[in-house]
Parts: C-alpha cells; structure tokens; sequence
C-alpha cells in the first residue's frame, strides 16, 4: 500500500479497491501541540475502536461518513475524501493550553476536574492560525 500522508497518530495508506484508504492508528498520543508524544502499546487499537462507533453511530443516525469497515484492529477503510483540517479535544481536567486560555482555572495544586467533560473544536493548523474554530 501506498502511504499518503503520515501524521503524529495516524498514517493513511492507498486502499486496495479504487477510491479508498486504509486509516491506520499508530500506538502514540500527543499533546501540547505535540510537544509531549507518548507511545502506548496497543492504544491504536483503542483509539480505531471508538473512531469506528463514533462513524457507525452517525450513519445509524443517517448522517454520512467515509467509513466501510474495520480491515483490523488498529484499521478502518474509508472512501476517498477530503479530510476537514478540525480536530476535536475532550477535556476532563483543565491542563497545557487550556490553562494558559484560561488561567483561572489553574490552581497551582492539581489539575481541576471538570463536572462535565469539556469540548473544543481547533483548527489543526493552528500553530499558524488562530486556534479556535
């Protein structure tokens, strides 16, 4: 298979059938803009698991997506598309770049946890770019 772009966490890879790609989860998390990368064993697999419920609960859902099917436990073979630069963070505690958005939720001590996990939406060039969409 043919690599066609390699990210921090993902590699996609030329599918096998004419318009398609392999989306391929590598066992690394990042933050900070990736300035902290962590490997963790088989946390692509864990990572392919809830990408692929999230993708099958839209289309239950009748919202489309690019996604066919699972080809393993760290792959998912899409249609061909253009990919939305957007990345979505899940915060539940108030750490890096959110504290220095929001410095009063930084106490100093310990890392507040939210009542309720807190989402974000950046763009995900925004090293150059303003970061919030």
């Amino acid at each position: 298979m043919t690599t066609l772009v390699e990210g921090k966490t993902k590699l996609i890879k030329k599918g096998d059938k004419p318009f398609t790609i392999n989306m391929i989860a590598k066992d690394f998390l990042t933050g900070g803009d990736a300035a902290k990368k962590e490997e963790l064993t088989d946390i692509g697999i864990q990572k392919t698991k809830q990408a692929s419920n999230v993708f099958k609960m839209l289309e239950q859902n009748n919202i489309p997506t690019s996604f066919i099917k699972l080809t393993s436990p760290n792959t998912m073979l899409h249609e061909e598309c253009d990919m939305l630069p957007l990345e979505f963070v899940v915060r539940r505690y108030a750490y890096g770049s959110y504290l220095k958005r929001n410095p009063d939720y930084d106490n100093k001590r310990e890392p507040f946890c939210f009542k309720e996990p807190v989402w974000e939406i950046f763009h995900k060039h925004s090293v150059v770019m303003p970061p919030n969409v």
